[in-house]
C-alpha cells in the first residue's frame, strides 16, 4: 500500500471494492490517521447532490412515471449542469431545476471549502472518469495506484463448462495439498450459470466454497405476504406478517421492516407502495460470510502475492464486458457533454482488465467452448496478452473417488446410447466394476423427528390445501409446504381470483364503493393486455354481483361472514393449528340453533367430488363444515342449509335459443353442492327450492325431490364430518411422525397424487410407489348419493 494514503488530511477517493480494503489496512498500522475513505458515487453525491425516496415520490405522482424510470431521471443529473438545444438534456436540466427549486435535492454547501483543506488521493484509477475530473478541475489531487508487476500466465482451454470446473476444483486440491491456505483461493468471473456447477462439482470433490449467488427477497414468500396484507396502517400489516411467519423468515421479515421505516415521513403507505415494491426487489438476502473456503471475488480488488485466483469463463463476450450504446443519454448527448461514450468505455474496460489479468501473480485463466445451450470463443484480450493456451488439460483419477464413478456413468452412458468407447472407460470400469450403474433407489430415506420439529420452530399450521397435498402424496406436501421449494409467483390469473374473493367480500357491506374497492387492490404495474382483460372482467364481477343480490332476495339467512378464519388447536407434541378461510356464510338463529349455508367461489371450473374424502383428499367443503362447528361464535350448534360452490369465473356459456345471454350467464352462477332434504332447514336458505333459482339442478315435485336434485340428510353430513375430523387428526400425527414417503395415490383409473404436482422430476417416482385405492361413487361409502356435478 502506497504511503500517500495514510498521510493526515488525506481524502482517498476508490471504487467500492477497494473501500474497504483501504479502510482495514489503515486500521492494521494501529496509527492515528485523519484520513477519510469515500467512494465514488459518495463524492458525486457529496459534491454535486444527494437524494431520497422523497425526490423519487415526487417524480413519480408528478409525471406518472415508474421508481426505475424516476431514478434514470435523477442519476443522469450529475452530468447536466447547463441547458442545450438537445431535447432530452433540456428535460433532465428542466427537472433538475425543478427538484432543486421544491428543496428536493440535498446539496451539501460545504464540501466543496472541505477539499480545499485536504490531500485529494484517487486510488486505483487506470482511469478517471470525466464526470471526477470536471468536478475536481479547480483542486490539486494525485492518481494513486498500486506498483504492479506484469506476470505471464498460462490459459487452459476445454469442451464444456464441467470439465473447466472440475480442472479447477482439482487444482485448488493441489494447492491445498501444498499447504496454501485456502483462504487465500479465489474464484472470480462467476456467473450463475457457474455458480450452479461450481456448487455441485465442489461438493462432490468436498471443497467448501462460498459464492455471491445472492437473490432479492422480492420474490420470496414473506415478501409476497406481505403485499398480499399490504394496507394503509403499515404497524398493523407488520403484526400480522409477523404472526404467520416461520423463524427461518425473519431475516426477511427484518428487512422489510427496515424497508417501511424509511417511509415513516409519508402520511398514508398505500402512497409508497409502489416505491416500497421497488424497495423489495433492490433489497438481496446475503449469506454469511464463512471462514476456511475457497471464496468468490470481483476481479477489480487488491490481489496479494501470496494469494491465488481463478479466473474462469474467459471467453468473448464474457470478459471484457461489452458496453452498447442502449443508456438513456445515447453516445450522441454524451459527446455534447463530455462524457464517455460506449465505444470509449470499452477500450477503458480492455485495457483495466488487461492490467489486472497481468499484475495477478498466481492467476489460473480457465474458458469453455460449449455450454448445453452455446458455443464460445477465448476472449479477444488474448491478442494483446499472447498467453500460451493449453488444450483439453486432462484431470487426475487420483481427487474424488465419487467423481470418478460419476464419470464412468457418463462413459458407459456414451458407449451405451452410441457405442463409442471413451478414453476413460477401461480404465474406471477396471477400479469401478461394482458400481452400481442404472440403479437408482428413489425411496425417502426418513428424517429424525427431533430436527424437524427444530425446523418447524416447534409449531406446525395445517390448511385444507397442505393436507390435501399430504394425502394426494406424503412427499410432494413435503416438498412444497415443508420444505417450500417452490417459489410463489402471484400469476395474472391467481391475481384476478384474488381480486374477485376480494372485492366480494367487501360487496354487501355498507358504503361499498364498487369502483374504488376494484381499483384499489390492484397495485402492481400490468400489461396492455393484461389491462384489457381487467376492463373486461370489472364488468362481469359487476354482473356477477347484481346476480348474487337476487339470489338472497330468496333467503331468509340474512346474517353473513366472509373470509372468516377458523383456527383450531390440535393435540400433537408440538403446537399444532389448524386453519381455514371460509369466503362466505350465510346464517341465521332459528330457536336455539344456527341454521348456516356455507358457499365457496370458484374462479375455474369446480370439481365437487366427496367421494374422495374417504381418503382425505378434496374435503374443502365438509372443512368448512368443520370449522364452522367449531367456530367461538356458533359452538356446535349448528344445522346445515347446504354447501356449495360458486364459479365466478371462467364458466362456460352453452347456447340456448330460448335463453338470452344474460339469462344462461345467470343460469352458471347458480350454485352446485349439497342441500339439506329436510325442506324446513332448506327452505330458509332458499326458498324457492321448489323449482330453485338459487342452485343448481335443484327441483321438488309432490312426491319428492327429483332425482337429479343433490340433497343430503343430517346423519350423512354428520358421518362426512366425522370422516373429515378423523383424517385431519390422522394426517396430522402422520406429519409430526415424519411420514413423508414418495406415495402418490391412484383413485380407480386416476393419478390424484402426481396431478398438478410441480415435483415429478424430483422423486423419481415409479409404478411401484404408487399407491392404489379402491374407487368410490355415488357416496357409497356413506350410503349417499351422486353429488351430480357437471
Amino acid at each position: 500500500m502506497n504511503d500517500k494514503l495514510i498521510r493526515n488530511n488525506t481524502l482517498i477517493i476508490t471504487d467500492s471494492k477497494n473501500k474497504d480494503y483501504i479502510i482495514k489496512y489503515i486500521s492494521s498500522l494501529n496509527i492515528l490517521s485523519n484520513v477519510k475513505v469515500i467512494t465514488n458515487s459518495e463524492f458525486l453525491k457529496s459534491y454535486y447532490f444527494d437524494y431520497d425516496e422523497k425526490t423519487i415520490l415526487y417524480l413519480m405522482k408528478k409525471y406518472n412515471i415508474k421508481p426505475s424510470v424516476a431514478r434514470i431521471y435523477v442519476n443522469n443529473m450529475y452530468y447536466i449542469n447547463k441547458t442545450d438545444s438537445n431535447n432530452k438534456i433540456k428535460k433532465i436540466y428542466d427537472l433538475k431545476k425543478e427538484l432543486i427549486d421544491n428543496k428536493l435535492l440535498k446539496i451539501n454547501n460545504y464540501f466543496r471549502e472541505f477539499l480545499k483543506t485536504r490531500n485529494i488521493v484517487l486510488y486505483n484509477f487506470n482511469y478517471v472518469p470525466n464526470i471526477i475530473k470536471n468536478a475536481l478541475n479547480d483542486y490539486e489531487y494525485e492518481v494513486v495506484n498500486n506498483d504492479l508487476f506484469s506476470y505471464q500466465h498460462n490459459i487452459y482451454e476445454f469442451n464444456t463448462l464441467d470439465e473447466e470446473v472440475e480442472f479447477v476444483a482439482c487444482k485448488c486440491i493441489d494447492l491445498i495439498k501444498n499447504n496454501v491456505d485456502i483462504n487465500k483461493i479465489y474464484l472470480t468471473n462467476l456467473n450463475d450459470e457457474y455458480r450452479l456447477i461450481i456448487k455441485r462439482i465442489f461438493s462432490i470433490y468436498k471443497i467448501p466454497v462460498y459464492l455471491n449467488d445472492e437473490y432479492s427477497i422480492y420474490n420470496t414468500h414473506t415478501s409476497n405476504l406481505f403485499l398480499n396484507l399490504y394496507s394503509s396502517n403499515i404497524s398493523d400489516t407488520l403484526e400480522q406478517l409477523s404472526s404467520k411467519i416461520t423463524k427461518d423468515e425473519e431475516d426477511i421479515y427484518n428487512k422489510i421492516v427496515n424497508i417501511c421505516n424509511k417511509y415513516v415521513w409519508c402520511s398514508d403507505y398505500l402512497d409508497v407502495k409502489e416505491l416500497i415494491i421497488d424497495d423489495l426487489k433492490q433489497t438481496n438476502i446475503k449469506k454469511n460470510i464463512i471462514d476456511n473456503c475457497v471464496k468468490e471475488v470481483d476481479i477489480n480488488i487488491n490481489i496479494l502475492d501470496d494469494e491465488y485466483v481463478f479466473l474462469l469463463g474467459f471467453n468473448q463476450g464474457v470478459i471484457p464486458i461489452i458496453h452498447k450504446d442502449e443508456e438513456y443519454l445515447n453516445d450522441k448527448e454524451k459527446m455534447l457533454l463530455g462524457l464517455e461514450t460506449s465505444i470509449e468505455n470499452n477500450l477503458i474496460e480492455k485495457d483495466n482488465i488487461i492490467k489486472k489479468v497481468s499484475s495477478i501473480k498466481n492467476l489460473y485463466i480457465t474458458y469453455k467452448l460449449k455450454s448445453l445451450s452455446d458455443t464460445f470463443s477465448i476472449s479477444n484480450i488474448n491478442d494483446e496478452l499472447n498467453y500460451e493456451v493449453f488444450r483439453n488439460e486432462v484431470k487426475g483419477y487420483n481427487y474424488s473417488n465419487l467423481c470418478n464413478k460419476l464419470s464412468l456413468s457418463k462413459a458407459l452412458d456414451v458407449f451405451n446410447k452410441y457405442g463409442i468407447i471413451s478414453n476413460d472407460l477401461s480404465f474406471l470400469y477396471n477400479n469401478y466394476s461394482k458400481l452400481e450403474y442404472r440403479k437408482y433407489d428413489n425411496k425417502f430415506k426418513g428424517i429424525d423427528v427431533k430436527d424437524l420439529y427444530k425446523y418447524l420452530d416447534n409449531k406446525l399450521l395445517l390448511s385444507y390445501s397442505s393436507l390435501d397435498n399430504y394425502n394426494r402424496c406424503n412427499f410432494r406436501y413435503y416438498l412444497n409446504n415443508i420444505l417450500k421449494i417452490s417459489p410463489y409467483e402471484e400469476t395474472f390469473m391467481q391475481l384476478i381470483g384474488n381480486l374477485f374473493h376480494y372485492v366480494l367480500s367487501k360487496a354487501f357491506l355498507p358504503d361499498f364503493n364498487y369502483d374504488e374497492c376494484f381499483d384499489n387492490y390492484i397495485k402492481r404495474e400490468l400489461s396492455k393486455k393484461e389491462i384489457f382483460f381487467i376492463k373486461k372482467l370489472k364488468e362481469e364481477l359487476k354482473f356477477i354481483i347484481d346476480t348474487i343480490k337476487q339470489h338472497n332476495s330468496h333467503t331468509m339467512l340474512n346474517e353473513e361472514l366472509y373470509e372468516d378464519k377458523v383456527y383450531i388447536n390440535l393435540e400433537g407434541n408440538i403446537k399444532v393449528t389448524f386453519m381455514g378461510i371460509i369466503d362466505k356464510l350465510k346464517y341465521k338463529k332459528v330457536n336455539d340453533k344456527y341454521v348456516i349455508a356455507i358457499i365457496d367461489y370458484k374462479t375455474g371450473n369446480p370439481n365437487l367430488n366427496l367421494n374422495d374424502v374417504v381418503y382425505g383428499i378434496e374435503m374443502q367443503l365438509p372443512i368448512y363444515i368443520y370449522l364452522t362447528r367449531n367456530h367461538p361464535k356458533f359452538n356446535n350448534n349448528i344445522e346445515v342449509a347446504g354447501f356449495y360452490l360458486q364459479k365466478i369465473l371462467n364458466n362456460e356459456i352453452v347456447a340456448d335459443k330460448k335463453s338470452t345471454y344474460d339469462d344462461l350467464k345467470r343460469k352458471n352462477l347458480l350454485l352446485q353442492g349439497y342441500s339439506n332434504s329436510n325442506v324446513d332447514i332448506l327452505e330458509l336458505f332458499d326458498d324457492s327450492y321448489l323449482d330453485s333459482s338459487v342452485i343448481k339442478s335443484l327441483k321438488m315435485s309432490s312426491k319428492g325431490f327429483y332425482s337429479y336434485s343433490k340433497i343430503i340428510d343430517n346423519d350423512t353430513i354428520n358421518k362426512l364430518v366425522e370422516i373429515t375430523e378423523e383424517k385431519i387428526k390422522e394426517s396430522s400425527n402422520s406429519i409430526l411422525d415424519g411420514k413423508f414417503d414418495i406415495n402418490p395415490k391412484r383413485i380407480g383409473t386416476e393419478n390424484k397424487g402426481c396431478e398438478f404436482c410441480s415435483f415429478k422430476d424430483i422423486c423419481f417416482k415409479t409404478e411401484k410407489d404408487i399407491v392404489n385405492l379402491k374407487e368410490y361413487k355415488n357416496l357409497e361409502f356413506l350410503g349417499g348419493d351422486d353429488n351430480g356435478m357437471d
